[in-house]
């Protein structure tokens, strides 16, 4: 019996670890296929006031898409929607502000919940737009720098990608290319609370 101690020990510990983990993919995986209504009163000064009452998490914040003008905030999920009852936190992604006017301020953009290792995220976002509404989430790896000023954006491709634009105006024809990696797209910039040290020198 003392010696199948460990692997009793070790049972009961990935036993205790499942629920979390399900209920972090439920959450991800809750995110609808269009996006939502947006929140009612939010903008950057209430969530930088909101924001500035709590204890911070790691990733939350006010974050710029390095490629675009996109501006967003991470917060937990309490701040502005009823949390579960599980204990693992869990995130949403709000547009800030968009270049795009028909994306109001509030509007959801994804779901995040922590990956399980220090400084890595899961997360659900949608990378199309409609109109006033987003589409087409796809899934993410977040993995946030060890300064927490910046953290990339890692897509989950799937074995097959397909390129329609490649033989334009032939678009019958449907080109498959393997695709065997999860390729880094873009990134973020802390902008709230101010990373320190600043991103570029200050210069007096």
């Amino acid at each position: 019996m003392m010696k199948r101690l460990p692997e009793i020990v070790l049972i009961l510990a990935l036993t205790a670890l499942l629920p979390a983990q399900l209920q972090a993919k439920k959450f991800v995986d809750q995110l609808p296929a269009r996006s939502q209504a947006p929140i009612t009163g939010f903008s950057y000064n209430d969530v930088v006031s909101r924001l500035s009452q709590l204890p911070r998490h790691h990733i939350e914040g006010v974050w710029q898409y390095t490629d675009t003008d996109i501006q967003i905030a991470i917060v937990r999920q309490g701040l502005y929607q009823t949390a579960g009852s599980d204990r693992a936190p869990h995130y949403l992604m709000i547009v800030v502000t968009a270049p795009n006017r028909c994306i109001m301020p509030g509007t959801v953009m994804g779901h995040i919940s922590h990956g399980g290792s220090e400084g890595v995220y899961t997360a659900r976002i949608y990378t199309q737009s409609v109109g006033r509404y987003l589409t087409m989430p796809k899934s993410f790896t977040i993995n946030l720098d060890d300064s927490e000023n910046s953290f990339s954006l890692r897509k989950h491709n799937s074995p097959l990608e397909i390129f329609l634009w490649r033989f334009a105006p032939y678009l019958w024809r449907y080109p498959i290319t393997p695709e065997y990696q999860n390729i880094t797209r873009r990134g973020c910039l802390r902008l709230y609370p101010e990373p320190t040290p600043p991103l570029e020198p200050v210069y007096l």
